[in-house]
């Protein structure tokens, strides 16, 4: 049961995350700030993320990824403090830039860490991914929703007194957990302690495809469609009056439904190898980014927002399986993953700010639904080879 405690801590830390993105777009709205230079904001914490996932992606290892997840903890917590201290506008594009690398610090290690607790376990790689796509899914949800309310009822720097809070308890709780994905001592008896080997994590889908790359390509039409979401929804949402609470709502029902989603999806075992449940999903997503670019209504925004979590539940947890469930290059992999996410968070609010500014807030996100339409199809048609099927029904009839 404690090691489950485990999945708490993503859950945390996009809470900070998603606190920060939504107060410092929040305040960059408020002073008017076109959309250009709102989109430079959001994707300063992405590019510091890029490079330093790519980084810590080589040097993290079972032996010291809870130290540097530890690192992480409290940099955020130094961070939050600035983020009071020096007020200034322009200087958030520091602070959210040291956001970036904190939480590099923190989610490509997390992932070694992650699949060091979870090996030799039932179902382990599969179960792993759903409990940690519920989990950072959740706490990204956290983030701009108790933000939303934060600054409606009270002030922009209580956010990050929160997120001080976290920075806390994210440090204290690694620290009493981390025993979990330690090495086992090397007196210990073979037969008792002997780590198992690669090829026995993922037994269960041992012979079928390396898919890593077509995650890649799907989730970086998504995360860049996901990015277009955080960075430029409260810009579209300001001029129709939409309530500061019911922006931050909207935000985190796209993650809400993302979490709840991941946990669904990690009950089946060889969807992320078949055609319809990934291509149903990619619909969902389409439609979601339709109505966001379409709608003026609020509620048609909280089903659009719900729509997209399908879809973004799909993709994460996609690239995030096939990631894992190589016996070999896992780590890098994971590396690999997080570029794509800060690669697609840096260039999004860029190219997203300058349709917006060229044309209307609307733009950004209905350029993006013949993109996903686009990676659904070559989706599709990856999975539909004959090889793929052969295998999955090979996998059928020996596990039936």
């Amino acid at each position: 049961m404690t090691r489950f405690l485990i999945y708490i801590f993503p859950a945390l830390m996009d809470v900070v995350v998603g606190a920060v993105l939504f107060v410092t777009i929040e305040r960059a709205t408020g002073a008017q700030w076109s959309a250009f230079k709102i989109g430079m904001l959001a994707c300063s914490w992405a590019a510091v993320y890029t490079v330093c996932s790519f980084v810590i992606g080589q040097v993290a290892n079972r032996r010291n990824a809870a130290w540097i997840i530890l690192l992480s903890a409290v940099g955020m917590l130094i961070n939050s403090i600035c983020f009071i201290i020096f007020p200034a506008l322009d200087l958030q594009f520091l602070f959210s830039g040291l956001t970036g690398l904190f939480g590099a610090m923190f989610f490509c290690p997390f992932q070694v860490f992650m699949r060091a607790v979870e090996d030799g376990k039932p179902a382990g790689v599969r179960r792993s991914t759903a409990l940690y796509t519920f989990s950072w899914s959740f706490g990204m949800a956290c983030g701009p929703f108790l933000s939303g309310f934060i600054i409606q009822w009270g002030h922009w720097w209580g956010c990050h007194i929160m997120n001080a809070l976290i920075g806390v308890i994210v440090g204290v709780g690694i620290y009493m957990l981390k025993h979990h994905a330690d090495a086992q001592p090397q007196t210990a008896p073979v037969e008792v302690a002997a780590e198992p080997q690669p090829e026995e994590v993922s037994k269960e889908y041992a012979g079928l495809p390396d898919l890593a790359w077509l995650g890649w390509v799907f989730a970086g039409v998504g995360c860049f469609s996901v990015a277009i979401i955080r960075s430029f929804f409260q810009y579209r949402a300001e001029p129709l009056g939409i309530p500061n609470a019911e922006q931050g709502v909207v935000l985190a029902l796209v993650s809400f439904s993302q979490s709840f989603t991941a946990l669904f999806l990690g009950r089946f075992h060889f969807w992320m190898y078949q055609r319809l449940m990934p291509l149903l999903l990619t619909v969902c997503g389409a439609a979601g980014l339709l109505i966001f670019g379409l709608s003026t209504n609020i509620y048609c925004f909280y089903s659009a927002a719900i729509l997209y979590g399908f879809f973004s539940s799909s993709f994460f947890f996609y690239f995030v399986f096939h990631s894992l469930v190589h016996p070999e290059r896992s780590t890098f992999y994971v590396s690999i993953n997080e570029v794509v996410v800060g690669v697609t968070g840096i260039a999004a609010p860029i190219i997203g700010g300058i349709i917006a500014d060229r044309t209307n807030s609307a733009m950004p996100f209905l350029v993006m639904v013949p993109l996903v339409a686009v990676a659904a199809v070559l989706q599709f048609c990856i999975h539909n080879r004959p090889r793929i099927k052969d295998l999955l029904a090979a996998k059928a009839a020996s596990n039936g």
